[in-house]
């Protein structure tokens, strides 16, 4: 009897043993962090922008446009938070500029005068709202756009010139699309419209302004378009701990 339970108990041992071994194994390793675009980044950007200047006579409503154009390079800085498939986030930056042109304007009443207008430095404050798909982001976004613009009329026979130079301030919207391509690290390529509102150069009591028939001035409205690509690094302070590359 004693040899029938040795053996029995040898077999219960024997059967047991792989599903001991089983348990002994390491647990699986634990699914891989998601991604998230939550964080605050800094970062570089640069581009192109081309334009359309408006100069109307306050008095007589005639108008004059040309194109104007050139490059930019800055920096920015900004937040993202991201709640599922949602980025919400704030955005801003500041860049040299020389977005500009003169020419020959207003022939048709006095011939021989020289216009120009340039943006010496654009910047932005906007939101953007986009779809995170993993590590690409597809967004909109829009708010304020400034920048310094300089603008200048010249009689080109007497060499009288009337310029002034402020701080402009007007909107921008647009979208773009920014991919991470590396952990904290992400590219971004971008199109935004603006709207610099209208700066009034006065020809009061000035040979222009007889010349023109125009005793008040001249307002010159800055619109057009900027493309620009730019590198942003993210910090991920006060993110969840989740992967970021």
């Amino acid at each position: 009897m004693k040899k029938l339970i040795y053996v029995l108990t040898a077999a219960t041992a024997l059967i047991s043993a792989p599903a001991l071994a089983a348990d002994l194994r390491p647990p699986p390793p634990p699914p891989p962090p998601m991604f998230t675009w939550t964080g605050f980044y800094i970062g570089i950007q640069g581009g192109f922008g081309a334009g359309d200047l408006e100069r109307t006579l306050v008095t007589t409503g005639a108008t004059f446009s040309h194109e104007t154009s050139g490059g930019l390079i800055g920096g920015t800085l900004g937040y993202n938070f991201q709640t599922g498939p949602w980025v919400f986030g704030f955005e801003a930056d500041y860049a040299w500029a020389d977005i500009g042109r003169s020419i020959t304007c207003f022939e048709a009443i006095v011939p021989g005068l020289r216009c120009g207008s340039s943006l010496e430095s654009f910047g932005t404050a906007r939101l953007r709202l986009g779809g995170g798909w993993d590590r690409v982001l597809l967004y909109g976004t829009g708010g304020l756009a400034f920048g310094d613009q300089a603008i200048f009329i010249e009689d080109t026979v007497t060499g009288e010139r009337r310029s002034r130079s402020r701080f402009a301030v007007g909107w921008t919207i647009g979208g773009g699309l920014e991919w991470a391509f590396y952990p904290g690290w992400s590219f971004k390529a971008e199109a935004l419209y603006f709207d610099i509102e209208p700066e009034r150069l006065s020809t009061g009591g000035t040979l222009l302004g007889a010349l023109l028939a125009e005793p008040v001035g001249i307002d010159s409205r800055h619109t057009g378009v900027i493309v620009r690509g730019g590198i942003n690094y993210r910090f991920n302070w006060g993110g969840p701990v989740v992967a970021n590359y």
